[in-house]
């Protein structure tokens, strides 16, 4: 794996920064609770903050920078439910808690349907239950900042890229002449772009093996086998093309993750390099969408780890069949890459054994079913 580029050394320091400096105001008006709540959170190494009503949660906002707010619903004056919709509209960055009574279910949903609240802890709770609240809701905070980050930095790369657009465009037109005087059936404009669109994303998956060969070779064999699949599959026509740039590039996310994302099967990760695995899906869909023609291959790569009956598909059948077809693809074909060459002849049966596994949950069992009737039989080798 080559060194982190400068660009990402910055960004992985700010986002330390960011998870060292995230802070909890807890609202509540019994000093015992707010107590008891200091106690069961103190070991989340984080800073706590602590309010007896929603006028003193104001000012605490109001001169402290806040991760999450967790407040009791019934207190005197301002109630949760005012509280925490006050603090969307002036604070919409921090991720809202709610404690409420069993008799308040009905006030608690109400205000996660408005999007006023991320959770609710009913009363009495747990230590774990808080907890568990309260680490989400970080996750949350952290999630949100770390894509604000992300998305700065492409947006300066883009602007670099940008300045440099003159230049580069000599050299397109230099060896633009060079492929029309070899090649003179691509005499119509069309053909040139076309081939010239092919020819970055080849581009692309070579600078992908710059950093692992393994993600270049995994994404090309995905290529081979998911185009092989997509039309049994039922896909559409005018889904193959994205689906087949999509599964080119769709381990781009992991040029800069931990080797363990490529070299270890996913029961074995530890939860640190599990995370960044997790995560990838969502900076391949963020770097592929920056070129308008990727924009359905982008969308297939930032879907495809979702579970088929994931609510992301609602209304979209196509979008749903093209990432399942790419996930059966892909985790199939990372038998192979983890062995990197070395094979033994169990690769592929190794491989349907993990889809097995995850049968109705992560993948759609009727198209595991056609994928596994797809392949040769004793299918050992990657294609």
């Amino acid at each position: 794996m080559s060194d982190a580029p400068e660009e990402l050394i910055q960004i992985q320091a700010l986002v330390n920064e960011l998870r060292a400096q995230q802070s909890i105001l807890i609202v509540d008006d019994d000093e015992r609770v707010r107590w008891t709540l200091e106690r069961q959170l103190k070991s989340l190494d984080v800073t706590l903050h602590f309010a007896e009503d929603g006028e003193a949660a104001q000012r605490v906002l109001s001169q402290q920078p806040i991760s999450v707010i967790i407040t009791d619903q019934r207190m005197p004056g301002m109630q949760g439910t005012a509280l925490l919709s006050w603090v969307k509209t002036q604070f919409p960055d921090v991720v809202r808690v709610m404690i409420t009574a069993n008799v308040e279910t009905d006030t608690a949903l109400a205000a996660i349907n408005t999007g006023e609240v991320f959770r609710f802890v009913p009363k009495p709770w747990s230590q774990d239950d808080i907890r568990q609240a309260a680490t989400s809701a970080l996750d949350q905070h952290r999630t949100r900042e770390e894509r604000k980050l992300l998305m700065a930095e492409i947006a300066r790369a883009n602007e670099s890229l940008r300045s440099m657009n003159d230049h580069l465009l000599e050299l397109v037109e230099e060896r633009a002449g060079e492929i029309r005087q070899q090649a003179e059936h691509l005499a119509k404009a069309n053909a040139d772009l076309r081939e010239s669109f092919d020819a970055a994303l080849e581009v692309v998956s070579t600078i992908i093996g710059f950093a692992d060969l393994r993600i270049m070779d995994h994404c090309k064999r995905t290529v081979l086998r998911v185009r092989a699949f997509a039309l049994r599959a039922g896909l559409k026509h005018t889904w193959i093309e994205p689906l087949s740039h999509a599964a080119l590039c769709h381990w781009v996310g992991l040029v800069n993750a931990p080797s363990a994302t490529v070299s270890q099967r996913l029961d074995e990760m530890r939860p640190d390099d599990l995370g960044s695995w997790e995560y990838h899906p969502v900076v391949g869909e963020i770097v592929l969408s920056q070129v308008p023609a990727l924009g359905v291959a982008a969308q297939i790569v930032g879907n495809y780890l979702r579970a088929p009956d994931d609510e992301a598909f609602e209304g979209q059948p196509d979008l749903r069949v093209a990432c399942q077809c790419l996930k059966l693809a892909s985790f199939y074909e990372r038998e192979f890459t983890i062995r990197n060459g070395h094979l033994t002849g169990k690769e592929g049966a190794t491989a349907l054994a993990y889809l097995e596994s995850m049968r109705g949950k992560g993948v759609d069992a009727t198209l595991l079913d056609l994928f596994r009737k797809h392949l040769p039989e004793d299918d050992a080798s990657p294609v």
